[in-house]
């Protein structure tokens, strides 16, 4: 007589059932719709944070180097700051970078006659759909400086950095940064439209 052996419960092989992984993979689907969208916005944030920090430095570097050297600066919208010589694109989109430099006439432009020079460039961020200067009465700036003293040569100046996504998405708004300083030179950085 042949005995036919089962094994025991405690003998079984472990595993997962097909059943069992097509669950988990279900859950694992869910969690991901609902988690992608909201990491998307999060880097957003962060990388127009991070554009918005980098601007606001920029403006307290001109303050400081005009203090420091007893002679104007100014930062402006380039079309070209990877430029071997870059230059003051005159315009007021600041999307595509912009220029720390000594502007001993305040004009906006880089006069190398004047021996005038580049301190810092700044390059574009595929995060920043568009960034954009504006003067206490709303007329665009290309441009922004400092006298020797630290004060705005032209007034105060509102810079506001608009996120590369969707206008109908939920965070568009809030995502928005915006760089301001005052006539005395003062900068800071707020969140929102």
């Amino acid at each position: 007589m042949c005995k036919l052996n089962h094994p025991s419960s405690s003998q079984r092989q472990q595993g997962f059932t097909l059943v069992e992984l097509l669950v988990v993979m279900a859950v694992v689907a869910v969690l991901a719709s609902v988690a992608v969208p909201s990491l998307q916005k999060f880097v957003t944030n962060r990388a127009v944070t991070a554009r918005a920090d980098e601007l606001a430095s920029s403006l307290r570097l001109a303050r400081s180097e005009a203090l420091k050297r007893g002679g104007a600066v100014s930062v402006c919208a380039s079309g070209s700051p990877q430029a071997a010589n870059p230059a003051c694109s005159g315009a007021a989109d600041w999307a595509k970078g912009w220029l720390v430099f000594t502007d001993s006439n305040l004009n906006g432009a880089i006069d190398s006659a004047q021996g005038e020079q580049v301190l810092a460039t700044h390059v574009p961020q595929a995060s920043v759909k568009s960034l954009v200067a504006k003067d206490g009465a709303g007329v665009a700036r290309a441009f922004t400086g400092f006298h020797p003293n630290g004060i705005a040569a032209a007034g105060s100046a509102v810079f506001t950095i608009e996120p590369n996504i969707s206008s109908s998405d939920s965070g568009y708004a809030a995502a928005h940064r915006r760089v301001e300083h005052n006539l005395q030179g003062r900068v800071q950085v707020l969140a929102g439209l």
